[in-house]
């Protein structure tokens, strides 16, 4: 892993690499571990910024304005309720 980059946004991993799409040009990250990928760009520091950059779990906060419009609201409450 690129110590630059920051863990896997949807299952944690730091089993991560810059790879390159020769195709179009572009760099973009790999997780080895669920197979997500950044969104390709032009460069390796832009890759990694770009993936850093991407919402963690842990920073995704519900508040009340995600959850008015929630369906299960209505049924059942969540736990920042």
């Amino acid at each position: 892993m690129d110590s630059k980059l920051k863990p896997c946004p949807h299952c944690g991993s730091t089993d991560l690499q810059v790879c390159w799409n020769s195709v179009y040009e572009d760099h973009y990250v790999r997780c080895y571990n669920c197979r997500m990928q950044g969104p390709e760009i032009y460069g390796r520091e832009a890759a990694s910024e770009a993936w850093n950059s991407l919402p963690r779990r842990h920073e995704i906060t519900p508040n009340s304005v995600d959850c008015a419009g929630c369906p299960e609201r209505q049924y059942r409450s969540h736990d920042h309720d």
